[in-house]
C-alpha cells in the first residue's frame, strides 16, 4: 500500500497491477501498460461542475399557485418554482433529505417546506425561503419532531406557523418568532444576516396517536382556526379531524363529529370556503362534508371512490376530484344552507377537451389542488402528475410535470443529438419519455406492460436504445426481453429465464447483450434467437459495458465480480487481453479508473454504488450516483484517494445516469434518475470552479447567544500569501459548540441538551447566479502515519466507525452534516446555534493541537460578505425571472 491509499502499484510503466478494494473487496486490477502514475493534484476534485438545469417530477407533497403563470411544489430533496410562460424553473436546495410537506403565504410571499429525518442524531427541520430568489430565511430545529415533519401551514397573515412533526404524541407546534428580520411582515428586505437556526416554539401541544399528513388553514384573519387530517397516509390509524384555534398564545382543538350512518375511516383532504367559517372534508367513502365549527352540517356521496381533493373555484362553486381520475362540478344548492345539499356533474379527465393524450395512460389519483385568480386550478395526484385545468370552461390546459408512479430504474437516451430524447423505466411496468431540449415530459407516449405471471407488474430495470436509434430495448422484472422500433413502438418479446434483466447494452444494430439476475449474460439478436450464453458470474449481473470496436464485454455482479467475455466466441478472458482496450463509455462501478470512488468512500459495500458514467468536457469525467442520494463527480480516471464535488438534490437512491449527445466531443449535459423520489434531474456541466479553495469559506450559522470563543488560524503557509482578507475569512470561523466541552480553559461552557438535536446541512449559495449548485468538494487526506483507520473521532459524535478521513476532509456531505450535530438549545425563543463551515483539514504539526475535526455546514462566502460590508436594505421586486440585483451584498471574499 503506498501513497494512493488502498492502493499499490507495480514497479516499471504499468507493468505490475493495482491491489484495489472496491466495495470492501479486495482485487488486483491491472492498469494500460502506458500508465504513468500521476501527480498528486490530479487526485483533487475537477474544476468543472454540475449546476441544476431542470427537474422533472412531482412529489406530492404540497403545491401553490404564487401567481398567474408561477407556482412552487416539491420533488425529491428540492424546492421547485416553475414558470409556464416562459418556461422556467427555479430551485430551493436547502435540504438535505426528501420534502415531505410544503406551505406558502401569500401575504408574506413566504415558503415553509419540511422534510425527512437524516441519518444520524440529527432531526428534521424546516426551511422558511422566499419563492422569489429561493433564498433560505431561517430553519426550524425542534427536538421534538422526529422521523419527519408530516405537515406545515401558515396564518393567513404569514405571522405564525405551525408544524406537526411524527413523534409518539405528534407533537404540533406554534411559531411566531422564525425570521431574522426585524422589520416583521411582509417580507420586504434582503437578507441582512446569516441564517439562523430557531429551536424553540411559541407552543406546543401533544395531538394523540394518530398523526395529521395534512393542515388547511382558514383564509380569515378575523377568525382565524386550522385543520388537521390524516390524509390517508397511515392505513393502520382511523379517522382523524380537529379543527384549532389560537387564544393567547395556547392551541386549543376540538375533534370533528361526523354524522353517525356516513363516517368515513380516514379524511384525505380539507379546504375552507366562505369567509373561513366552513371546512370542506374529503373521506374515503366517496362523501364529503361540510363543517361549521366542529359539527357536520351536510354529507353528501359524491362518488363511489374516495375523494382526493375539494377547492371552491368560485362563490358557491366547488371543483371534486376522485381517485379514479373523475372531476366532480358542483354546486351549493343555497349558500345560506349547505345542509340543502350540492348539484354535482360528473366527468373523467381524460374526456375533457384537451385531455386526449392522457387517454393512454392510467387514471390519475387526485390529491391535490390549487386556484390561480385567473381561474385556472393546479391538479396534483399520488401517481405523480401535474396538470393544469381551465376549471370554468372544464378544459384541460398542460401537464406540466408528471412521473412514474413506482421507483425509477432505467434511463436512457436517443443517439440523436438533436432530438434529446430520454426514456425511462420504473417497477410500476411503464415506460415514459421526456423532451430534455424543451424541458417536458411527452404526454401520451406511454408503454404500460402487462402484469406478470403471479399479477405483480415486472418492472422495467434496463433500457437502451440501438446506435442508430432506430430500436428500443427493454429489460422487464420477470425475465421478459421486449425489442420495439422506435417511433413506433411496436415490436416483439421474448422470455429470457424468470428473473430481472437488469442491464443491457448494443453491440451492434440488430445484437444486443443483456445481463440478468440468474447470473448469466445472453447475446441476442433483432429475431429475439439467442446467439451465445456468457457464464461465470457468481453473482446477479448489475453492470456491463463493451469496448469501442464491439470486441469484448466486462461485467459486474452484485458480489463485487469483474468479469470479461469475448463476444465473438462468448468465452471468458483475462484482464490482461482487455488492459489497453477503449471502452465505448465507461458505466461499470468496479474497475480500474473506477478504484478513486471507492477510495473515497471506504466505507461503501458492493452495492452501495448504483450507476456511473464517464463524461467528456474540459478533460475526462466521471460521475457517480449512490445510496447516500448524492451525485458525485470526479477527474476520470479516479484513482486513490479520489477528490470529488457532492451534490445533494435527489431524495432517493441515485439508481440511473446517462449523458445527454452533443454535436460535439464534449458532453454538456448529464441526466440522472431517483428511485422512489419520483424525480429526473437534467444537470449541465459548468465551468471552473469559482471557489475551488474551503478556506475561504466561513461558517453557516450565527448564534447570537454564545460566547466567543479563541479563533483558530486554519490557513496553510501557501494561503497567507493571499492577503489579510483571507486571513480574516479564515478568523471568521470558530470552533463548533461541542469542542468547547473539552476546553475548560476556554471561554464558558453552553450546557449539553440531552435531547436530540437537529442541524441542517450545507445550504444554498446565496445570491450567487453563477454559483454551481450545492457544491461540496470532497477531498479525502491521506492518513497520518502509524494512526489506525477510524481512529480520529469526528465532530460530535459524528457516524459510528468511521475517520475523519472517510467523512471528507475538504467538506463532508450535507448528509453527514444534518446527522452528527447534536446541538444544545439556548435560552429563550429563537436561539440559534452556532455551526462553523466545513473546512480542510490539515495534520501538520500545531494546527489543530493534535486533534482533527470535521467542522459542520457551509454556506457560500458571498452570504457573509454583505453582513460584514455592512447592511444593505432594498424593497423585493415584484417576481422577475431574471436574477435580482446583486450588488455589494452579494461581494465574494478574496
Amino acid at each position: 500500500m503506498d501513497s494512493m491509499g488502498r492502493t499499490g502499484y507495480g514497479a516499471g510503466s504499468g507493468a505490475g497491477g493495482a491491489r484495489a478494494v472496491l466495495g470492501q473487496r479486495a482485487t488486483v486490477l491491472l492498469p494500460p501498460t502506458n500508465f504513468e502514475q500521476a501527480e498528486e493534484s490530479t487526485q483533487n476534485a475537477p474544476d468543472t461542475q454540475l449546476t441544476l438545469e431542470w427537474a422533472y417530477g412531482y412529489g406530492a407533497a404540497g403545491l401553490h399557485w404564487i401567481s398567474e403563470d408561477e407556482f412552487v411544489f416539491p420533488v425529491a430533496a428540492l424546492g421547485v418554482v416553475q414558470c409556464l410562460k416562459p418556461a422556467k424553473q427555479k430551485f430551493f436546495i436547502g435540504h438535505s433529505k426528501r420534502i415531505t410537506c410544503l406551505s406558502y403565504c401569500a401575504s408574506a410571499r413566504l415558503c415553509a417546506s419540511g422534510q425527512m429525518d437524516p441519518k444520524g442524531t440529527g432531526g428534521p427541520f424546516i426551511c422558511l425561503w422566499r419563492p422569489a430568489d429561493c433564498i433560505l430565511l431561517s430553519v426550524l430545529a425542534f427536538p421534538m419532531h422526529e422521523e419527519q415533519i408530516c405537515s406545515l401551514c401558515f396564518s393567513p397573515d404569514g405571522s405564525q406557523l405551525f408544524t406537526m412533526g411524527r413523534d409518539r404524541t405528534n407533537t404540533l407546534a406554534l411559531w411566531e418568532s422564525f425570521l431574522p428580520l426585524k422589520a416583521g411582515f411582509p417580507v420586504s428586505k434582503a437578507l441582512t444576516d446569516l441564517p439562523k437556526v430557531f429551536r424553540k416554539p411559541l407552543a406546543k401541544v401533544s395531538t394523540g396517536k394518530v398523526p395529521a399528513f395534512g393542515m388547511a388553514a382558514s383564509g380569515s384573519s378575523a377568525n382565524f382556526q386550522f385543520a388537521t387530517y390524516d390524509a390517508g397516509r397511515d392505513r393502520s390509524s382511523g379517522v382523524l379531524l380537529k379543527f384549532w384555534s389560537v387564544s393567547q398564545g395556547e392551541l386549543r382543538g376540538r375533534g370533528a363529529i361526523f354524522p353517525a350512518a356516513e363516517q368515513p375511516r380516514h379524511v384525505l383532504n380539507c379546504a375552507w370556503i366562505g369567509a373561513g367559517t366552513r371546512c370542506l372534508a374529503c373521506g374515503d367513502n366517496g362523501c364529503l362534508y361540510i363543517f361549521e365549527g366542529n359539527q357536520a352540517v351536510m354529507c353528501q356521496r359524491i362518488s363511489q371512490q374516495p375523494l382526493g381533493f375539494a377547492l371552491e373555484i368560485s362563490e358557491g362553486e366547488l371543483l371534486l376530484g376522485a381517485k379514479n381520475g373523475v372531476l366532480h362540478f358542483a354546486k351549493l344548492k343555497q349558500l345560506e344552507r349547505p345542509e340543502r345539499g350540492l348539484e354535482v356533474s360528473s366527468q373523467p379527465l381524460h374526456e375533457l377537451p384537451g385531455a386526449a393524450l392522457l387517454r393512454g395512460g392510467r387514471p390519475l389519483a387526485f390529491a391535490a389542488a390549487a386556484k390561480a385568480a385567473a381561474g385556472k386550478a393546479l391538479l396534483g395526484s399520488d401517481n405523480h402528475h401535474l396538470v393544469v385545468l381551465d376549471a370554468a370552461n372544464r378544459r384541460l390546459l398542460s401537464v406540466p410535470q408528471l412521473s412514474h408512479g413506482g421507483e425509477l430504474q432505467a434511463l436512457c437516451c436517443h443517439p440523436d443529438p438533436q432530438l434529446q430524447l430520454l426514456a425511462s423505466g420504473g417497477t410500476d411496468a411503464c415506460i415514459r419519455f421526456w423532451d430534455a431540449k424543451e424541458h417536458v415530459p411527452v404526454v401520451g407516449r406511454i408503454l404500460d406492460f402487462a402484469t406478470s405471471r403471479n399479477g405483480a407488474p415486472p418492472g422495467v430495470y434496463s433500457l437502451g436504445f440501438s446506435p442508430s436509434g432506430a430500436s428500443l430495448a427493454a429489460g422487464l422484472g420477470d425475465g421478459k426481453l421486449q425489442w420495439l422500433r422506435f417511433p413506433q413502438l411496436q415490436g416483439s418479446a421474448c422470455s429470457l429465464g424468470k428473473e430481472r434483466l437488469s442491464a443491457l447494452c448494443f453491440v451492434e444494430e440488430e445484437i444486443l447483450v443483456v445481463g440478468s439476475w440468474d447470473q448469466v449474460v445472453y447475446l441476442v439478436n433483432s429475431s429475439l434467437r439467442i446467439l451465445r450464453v456468457m457464464k461465470g458470474n457468481s453473482s446477479s449481473v448489475t453492470h456491463m459495458q463493451i469496448t469501442a470496436d464491439r470486441t469484448f464485454l466486462m461485467t459486474n455482479s452484485k458480489d463485487g465480480q469483474v468479469l470479461y467475455f469475448n463476444l465473438a466466441t462468448g468465452e471468458r478472458i483475462t484482464q490482461e487481453t482487455t488492459r489497453d482496450a477503449s471502452w465505448a463509455s465507461w458505466t461499470c462501478p468496479m474497475g480500474w479508473p473506477t478504484m478513486g470512488i471507492w477510495g473515497a468512500n471506504k466505507s461503501y459495500s458492493v452495492t452501495d454504488v448504483k450507476c456511473c458514467q464517464n463524461l467528456r468536457s474540459q478533460g475526462e469525467l466521471l460521475a457517480m450516483g449512490d445510496t447516500s442520494h448524492c451525485v458525485k463527480l470526479f477527474r476520470f480516471p479516479a484513482l486513490g484517494n479520489a477528490g470529488c464535488h457532492t451534490y445533494d438534490a435527489h431524495g432517493a437512491f441515485v439508481t440511473a445516469m446517462v449523458p445527454l449527445p452533443s454535436a460535439g466531443e464534449q458532453h454538456q449535459h448529464l441526466v440522472t434518475a431517483g428511485g422512489d423520489d419520483h424525480a429526473i434531474l437534467q444537470w449541465r456541466l459548468a465551468g471552473p470552479a469559482l471557489h475551488p479553495d474551503p478556506s475561504a469559506r466561513t461558517r453557516a450559522w450565527h448564534d447570537e447567544h454564545m460566547e466567543e470563543p479563541k479563533p483558530v488560524q486554519l490557513l496553510r503557509p501557501s494561503e497567507a500569501r493571499h492577503g489579510a482578507r483571507n486571513v480574516a475569512a479564515a478568523l471568521a470561523s470558530q470552533r463548533p459548540p461541542w469542542e468547547l466541552d473539552e476546553r475548560p480553559n476556554e471561554g464558558a461552557r453552553p450546557a449539553r441538551s440531552k435531547s436530540k438535536g437537529s442541524t441542517p446541512g450545507a445550504w444554498v449559495q446565496h445570491g450567487n447566479p453563477a454559483a454551481p449548485y450545492a457544491e461540496h468538494p470532497e477531498i479525502t487526506e491521506r492518513r497520518s502515519p502509524g494512526r489506525a483507520p477510524g481512529s480520529t473521532r469526528a465532530a460530535s459524535g459524528g457516524v459510528a466507525g468511521r475517520s475523519t478521513e472517510q467523512l471528507g476532509a475538504a467538506g463532508a456531505s450535507r448528509r453527514a452534516a444534518s446527522a452528527s450535530v447534536s446541538a444544545s438549545a439556548g435560552p429563550g425563543a429563537g436561539v440559534a446555534t452556532g455551526v462553523r463551515e466545513e473546512r480542510r483539514t490539515f495534520k501538520q504539526k500545531g494546527l489543530f493541537s493534535g486533534r482533527d475535526w470535521v467542522d459542520q455546514g457551509a454556506i457560500h462566502p458571498g452570504v457573509a460578505s454583505h453582513a460584514q460590508a455592512g447592511y444593505e436594505q432594498w424593497t423585493m421586486p415584484d417576481w422577475d425571472w431574471e436574477d435580482p440585483p446583486r450588488g455589494r451584498r452579494h461581494a465574494n471574499l478574496r
